[in-house]
């Protein structure tokens, strides 16, 4: 079996403390895991820094010591050249995604087939993290500036949403309509209707 460094073992564990006295000390924040590492029913590949593993783990404390320390953010991509915002967009909770947006990770990044935090939070069907795109987005439109996403990279990204062949839940299909989705008889697809002036600003 190969072991983890410290720091690693400690952003596994969610200890955020350690972490903190880690990076005092000079612990390296870009060290990767050597392994698979599977913890709590989840899978961390080998190659994982201490932030992706963080994300994975959904330890939101744990991101916040690493952004604060100005070493552990940096967009380093792994899988897919995936960062560890669009992990978080797909598979993570809301705290654990706003944790890496305000530690400074970017919202513009793109996995290497061009997928983008909103592809990836609609593939995910990731509710709380899209609702929080769309109201960065609003924010942005309000104070004229420009948009995380265009109109067409919208559209794009919610014509068709997966569920991995399972029928979508009815509080699902009722946060979804109040996006603006509009359901029709599919097994994995949810069409949406126009986004709105008001809410896109086009």
């Amino acid at each position: 079996m190969v072991r983890q460094t410290p720091l690693l073992e400690a952003a596994i564990a969610g200890d955020h403390a350690i972490v903190k006295l880690l990076l005092g000390y000079g612990a390296n924040p870009h060290a990767r895991t050597g392994q698979v590492v599977e913890v709590k029913g989840k899978k961390i590949p080998r190659g994982s820094t201490a932030l992706m593993t963080a994300t994975i783990m959904n330890e939101a404390k744990v991101i916040e010591v690493l952004c604060a320390s100005k070493k552990g953010l940096e967009d380093i991509e792994f899988e897919e050249r995936r960062t560890s915002l669009l992990l978080a967009a797909e598979h993570g909770t809301l705290a654990t995604f706003h944790a890496l947006v305000k530690g400074g990770a970017s919202l513009r990044a793109r996995s290497s087939g061009g997928l983008s935090a909103l592809d990836l939070a609609v593939r995910g069907l990731n509710i709380e993290v899209l609702e929080s795109l769309i109201s960065f987005q609003k924010r942005r439109l309000k104070a004229r500036k420009e948009g995380i996403f265009s109109r067409e990279e919208f559209s794009a990204a919610i014509s068709i949403m997966p569920n991995g062949g399972k029928a979508l839940s009815a509080e699902m299909l009722i946060k979804l309509m109040e996006l603006g989705v509009r359901v029709e008889q599919s097994d994995n697809c949810v069409p949406l209707t126009d986004p709105t002036e008001e809410l896109w600003g086009w």
